[in-house]
């Protein structure tokens, strides 16, 4: 960094003997940008977009006119930027009309079932389907891994405490999401240990189940 450059950051121009490389993890604050925190913090400082008064309005006018700054910067450095390489991920194509219809078509169908789920609660008579969230699949055992290792994970912190205070729809749940055991995969010790596991927590779950 050259000397001029030194003296738009007072920290490092009060420290010429100062090599600062951290950076990445806090950058140091040139003076322009030390005086406008200053002078918000003295004359403007308070929530935007929480006040009537004068104050918050100033607070608002003075972030937004933030954003608005930064957004033409990043526009002017978007049109500057290359679209090649390691920058093509930036390349963007207006959607083919077929893309846009089925976008729509998808957004009234979600809103038609939002407004079907609210009128189910307005009549507690509300049933969610287990669907992986993920894959948009009903969730079952071997659909999806993460799924797999969370219910492991529940099914092993269950476990530690004996399954207590477990509601009974929760019991019904990990029963069906395992369903037969004996078709859980074994090819591998890490699968092997994993069944064990599996097999020694439901059973200890169909015992706490048996009247």
């Amino acid at each position: 960094m050259t000397h001029s450059r030194r003296s738009d950051f007072p920290l490092l121009a009060a420290n010429p003997e100062l090599h600062y490389l951290d950076s990445a993890a806090t950058s140091q604050k040139p003076r322009a940008v030390l005086d406008a925190m200053r002078s918000y913090y003295e004359h403007d400082n308070a929530n935007p977009h929480r006040g009537a008064y004068d104050l918050s309005v100033r607070a608002t006018e003075r972030y937004h006119a933030a954003r608005e700054r930064i957004a033409r910067f990043l526009g002017f450095m978007y049109r500057l930027i290359p679209k090649i390489g390691p920058f093509r991920a930036l390349s963007f194509s207006v959607p083919p009309p077929e893309a846009e219809r089925l976008f729509l078509t998808s957004f009234t169908a979600t809103r038609e079932r939002f407004k079907q789920s609210l009128d189910a609660v307005s009549a507690a008579n509300l049933h969610l389907v287990n669907t992986d969230f993920d894959t948009g699949k009903p969730t079952a055992l071997g659909e999806y891994a993460l799924a797999d290792e969370t219910y492991d994970d529940l099914l092993g912190k269950l476990a530690d405490h004996k399954f207590a205070n477990v509601s009974a729809d929760l019991q019904k749940n990990l029963v069906a999401h395992y369903g037969d055991v004996h078709l859980l995969p074994a090819g591998t010790d890490a699968e092997r240990e994993r069944s064990l596991k599996i097999r020694l927590r439901l059973g200890l779950l169909w015992a706490v189940q048996r009247p």
